[in-house]
């Protein structure tokens, strides 16, 4: 949309599967950060149609679930999600990365400036932020999120870790 100002290459990647590509932008009106999660449709172009729209559906679920049932753990939407032939997109508040990428990273290169963006302790009140957002989704939406992986954990510009992927 020509509301955001979007970088032209992906910052982080996450989501059940590592499906959604994250990008940085920056909301025009607000003059705000955003991410920007772009889920490409031809990614499913090996599977049959009904199958192929049945996880569209899914995902557009899933995205309207985060909008319904908002938690400070949660990844907060920020605007309206768009849809086009190519794919799904989602402005949130402005994420860093996800734990897959930040554990990927890490692991790959424990030198990295990365590996001291996490402490211990981050990672102990990350886990329990989860939980609290977990619990939230459970008790007062009455449901369960199937897929807690590192991929739906992203981890915002403070460190903070918030629960991603509803569908």
């Amino acid at each position: 949309s020509s509301r955001y100002r979007v970088r032209s290459s992906p910052t982080t990647w996450g989501g059940r599967s590592c499906v959604w590509r994250v990008y940085d932008g920056r909301d025009e009106a607000s003059g705000c950060d955003v991410s920007i999660f772009y889920f490409p449709k031809d990614q499913l172009s090996h599977v049959d149609k009904p199958v192929r729209d049945r996880v569209v559906e899914l995902m557009r679920q899933g995205v309207e679930r985060m909008r319904r049932w908002p938690h400070p753990s949660m990844v907060r939407i920020v605007g309206e999600m768009q849809e086009t032939a190519h794919g799904i997109v989602v402005p949130t508040e402005r994420v860093a990365l996800s734990l897959e990428h930040w554990c990927a990273t890490v692991k790959g290169d424990p030198s990295s400036p990365l590996a001291s963006f996490q402490t211990a302790s981050d990672v102990a009140l990350g886990a329990a932020a989860i939980a609290d957002a977990l619990h939230h989704l459970h008790t007062h939406a009455g449901l369960v999120h199937c897929a807690l992986c590192p991929s739906s954990v992203f981890l915002d510009v403070r460190g903070a870790w918030k629960l991603w992927d509803l569908d």
